[in-house]
């Protein structure tokens, strides 16, 4: 798994295409804080639960670690 990155909600707004893709395709983990604090995540589908994954149709394969 790639390193943990960490982004203000602004910056993660202005960048979410590329924080969606290096989660999709690198498996890259990216907490999003607000005020300072952690306040929510962008993870790769593989790392949900299966019973999470089959509530939102998240393929397999599409959510395998590359």
């Amino acid at each position: 798994m790639s390193e943990l990155r960490t982004y203000g909600l602004a910056t993660a707004r202005e960048q979410l295409g590329d924080v969606v893709s290096r989660a999709a395709i690198g498996g890259q983990v990216t907490v999003i804080t607000r005020n300072g604090r952690p306040a929510a995540a962008v993870v790769p589908l593989s790392l949900l639960p299966p019973e999470i994954r089959e509530q939102i149709g998240g393929d397999d394969e599409a959510s395998s670690p590359p």
